[in-house]
């Protein structure tokens, strides 16, 4: 790999600067990647910043997804090419367990994104500070194991023997003489494109009152559009607000300092999800689909600095003792939502001593 960059801060008035950056890779396997970045900032007020950018990115895959070996699982499946030949209705196709080996593909191409932001930052006093960004990703050849599903769905029929998907070993399925799945590979691929949106808003204070330091900070994320394919040559199907992606998360930290004492209160909350796995976003929501409350929860930390190189500290994670909802989509986290916290209250003590 040969890379090189380049970056330019061009002050165009006094309150307004750019900034122009290039960055060019050469890979020994022959691929050649460009990517600029050009950014904005405008400061009208003392008080007041507006900033834009825009940039690409590139990515090579990892030299495990090119040339690594293979790793065997038990997916769950159904096999509806199965079921048809013995003329078993799709609805009543059974989910089964199948022997599936994942392995590598040299003929992955990189992928490639679009950002863009555009935003203000508002510091009316030296210990107030409020930011609001709006964003937008593009990304294309995103790489990702295709499916098991996939392979089974889009691969001819064939008691007794093993058939690829267009010719391409490195996606079959072996079935025995009465049809079943025996084995299954696949690896992956190119699968396609995301697209994601939303705003960001954050704010910040800091102030000192009779020996004490007080801070607070705050951040939003709100995704107005988070769509992606997860098979290849999929449609781009929105995701937001089913299982694993929610549509806002929000954290706050307090924190007060006094002397050789620190006390610090953090607060997470996201919003509420639908109990459906992003994989079925082809089928719209309904009402019949089981909510996945919202989920908040409370730590709070005291730490002690006032002995010689030593800090002592002590925390109560999940303060309140709250439990996610149950979900029944997610059998990877002993049926919770991955995206919560499911260990409920629980404490930590330590110390730290510099020599």
């Amino acid at each position: 790999l040969t890379a090189a960059f380049f970056e330019l801060a061009v002050p165009l008035r006094r309150d307004l600067e750019a900034q122009i950056a290039v960055r060019h890779d050469r890979y020994d396997s022959g691929t050649r990647s460009t990517t600029p970045k050009l950014a904005l900032r405008y400061e009208p007020l003392k008080t007041l910043l507006l900033r834009a950018s825009y940039s690409q990115g590139f990515k090579m895959p990892s030299l495990r997804d090119l040339f690594g070996g293979q790793n065997q699982s038990a997916d769950s499946v159904q096999d509806f090419p199965g079921c048809a030949a013995r003329d078993v209705a799709r609805a009543d196709c059974p989910r089964l367990q199948t022997n599936r080996l994942s392995g590598a593909n040299a003929n992955l191409q990189p992928e490639k994104a679009k950002s863009g932001n555009i935003g203000i930052v508002f510091e009316p006093k030296e210990f107030v500070s409020v930011a609001f960004d709006y964003f937008t990703i593009h990304k294309t050849d995103e790489i990702g194991l295709v499916p098991a599903q996939f392979v089974i769905d889009n691969i001819p029929y064939r008691a007794g023997g093993t058939t690829t998907l267009g010719g391409n070993s490195i996606f079959s399925v072996t079935r025995n003489a009465a049809g079943s799945i025996d084995a299954l590979t696949t690896s992956p691929s190119n699968l396609g494109e995301r697209k994601i949106s939303g705003f960001d808003l954050s704010t910040n204070t800091s102030f000192k009152w009779r020996g004490f330091k007080f801070a607070s900070n705050s951040n939003i994320i709100y995704y107005s559009k988070y769509n992606y394919a997860d098979q290849p040559q999929a449609p781009l199907y929105g995701r937001l607000g089913l299982l694993n992606l929610p549509r806002w998360k929000r954290t706050t930290n307090y924190s007060i300092n006094q002397g050789t004492w620190d006390m610090n209160v953090f607060y997470s909350v996201m919003a509420a999800m639908v109990d459906k796995p992003q994989s079925t976003a082809d089928v719209p929501v309904t009402g019949a689909d089981r909510k996945l409350e919202k989920f908040n929860t409370l730590d709070v930390g005291l730490a002690f600095s006032g002995l010689t190189n030593m800090k002592i500290s002590a925390t109560v994670k999940n303060l309140f003792d709250k439990t996610p909802s149950f979900s029944g989509n997610d059998p990877r986290t002993l049926g919770f939502a991955q995206v919560h916290d499911i260990r409920g209250r629980f404490f930590q003590v330590g110390a730290s001593y510099k020599f």
